[in-house]
C-alpha cells in the first residue's frame, strides 16, 4: 500500500495506521450484524485482542488463512 502510492503516505506508520484504521470500521460493521463474527470467521484470539484496541492479531490471522 505505502509502496503503490508513496507521495499520499508520509511514511509506513502512517500508511499502517490508514490500514488499521479502515480494518477497525470493518470489524466493528461487522461485528454489529454479527456480535460472533471475529470468533467464527478469524478466531477467539482475533476478537480478545480487537477488544483491547489491537487490530494486528486480525492481520496475522487473515495472512495465515491467506496461506491455507
Amino acid at each position: 500500500m505505502y509502496k503503490s502510492k508513496p507521495k499520499r503516505y508520509n511514511d509506513v506508520e502512517g500508511a499502517k495506521n490508514i490500514l488499521d484504521s479502515l480494518l477497525e470500521k470493518y470489524v466493528k460493521n461487522a461485528k454489529a450484524q454479527d456480535i460472533q463474527y471475529l470468533n467464527e470467521i478469524v478466531s477467539r484470539n482475533a476478537s480478545i485482542k480487537f477488544r483491547e484496541g489491537s487490530v494486528n492479531e486480525i492481520v496475522s490471522e487473515i495472512a495465515v488463512l491467506g496461506d491455507k
